[in-house]
């Protein structure tokens, strides 16, 4: 029936090309992980929609943080017994069971109890950022690339499917069918009432409903930095604001999120441990050198067990209104 339903609304096929990463050509240079006792922080990463754990490219991530500080930690999310099954788990299942599947992976790492630096690529940044709100976990830092943090508002496709995915029927993508069993559909954010009331991640995460939570606040806010970058020929996350927690036509703090400080934006913010990031190109589209450049090198390689807060270089009014310029 599940199946059907997709090949009904052209979903196969688009979902399929949400994470098509430039870096899957990358070859293998190193190790991914290594139980060597190390002096820098460790650091967990979760691939993006469609990818896997294991895949040529998050093999070289994870072996270009591992030759950038020798002996580091470094552990990729896997949901899956193998390739296969993980990318599968990235398009199709209950991503709150999968939140919960991770946070018991993590805490069952005696690596990871003295804190850890976590990197989401897309998808991944977003429930990145979802584990850190529903579950105490000692995360240091949050980098995420091309994380849609205030949602998708267009499933992308193109051609003769075009005009189906942008005019599924929200009655569709708000239903438990949909929402708990497609991954994608939990971030996806249209203006709809169905929206705030049966959202099953994106309106909870980001303290959208009427009643909000404190606990989400309490737990982001722990963090030492928040990073975000942002492609800036996306054609995949559309707005592609949502990168850096804008909209369209807002700015990051000119956005109501921000404003009235729901999940602790502003509060960050005001501690200079907000930044962000550009890559003029499309979704996911950057070289091994941008990698290392723009993520491991300024960010990873904290000292382990280190709370020593970072200091960061806050925006100034010119890069605020940058958010949406370049748009």
């Amino acid at each position: 029936m599940l199946r059907q339903l997709l090949k009904l609304f052209g979903l196969a096929t688009v979902f399929g090309r949400l994470d098509a990463f430039i870096i899957k050509s990358w070859t293998l240079s190193g190790p991914s992980s290594t139980g060597e006792s190390s002096k820098y922080r460790p650091v967990i990463f979760w691939h993006g929609y469609g990818d896997s754990a294991h895949s040529g490219g998050m093999e070289t991530i994870a072996s270009i943080i591992h030759e950038t500080f020798p002996g580091i930690f470094v552990y990729s999310v896997e949901l899956g017994k193998n390739e296969n099954d993980d990318s599968w788990a990235s398009i199709f299942g209950n991503a709150k069971d999968e939140l919960e599947k991770v946070y018991k992976i993590i805490v069952g790492m005696p690596e990871l109890e003295s804190g850890f630096d976590a990197i989401g690529f897309s998808q991944g940044g977003f429930f990145m950022r979802a584990l850190l709100e529903y579950y105490d976990l000692p995360m240091r830092r949050l980098i995420t690339l091309g994380s849609p943090h205030n949602g998708i508002s267009t499933i992308p496709c193109k051609g003769i499917l075009s005009s189906i995915c942008k005019n599924i029927n929200p009655s569709i993508v708000y239903s438990p069918l949909f929402q708990q069993r497609i991954i994608p559909s939990t971030y996806l954010k249209l203006d709809d009432e169905r929206y705030l009331k049966n959202s099953l991640i994106l309106a909870d995460i980001n303290n959208e409903r009427s009643q909000k939570s404190q606990l989400f606040k309490q737990r982001f806010t722990q963090l030492e930095k928040f990073h975000m970058i942002r492609f800036e020929k996306d054609t995949t996350i559309i707005p592609m604001e949502s990168e850096w927690f804008a909209e369209p036509e807002k700015s990051f703090r000119e956005t109501e999120i921000y404003l009235n400080d729901w999940i602790g934006l502003r509060e960050l913010d005001e501690k200079g441990a907000i930044s962000f990031a550009s890559i003029p190109e499309d979704h996911m589209n950057f070289s091994q050198e941008q990698f290392r450049d723009m993520v491991v090198k300024p960010f990873l390689g904290s000292p382990k067990s280190s709370i020593v807060e970072m200091t960061i270089t806050r925006l100034d009014e010119s890069d605020v209104q940058d958010l949406t310029a370049k748009s």
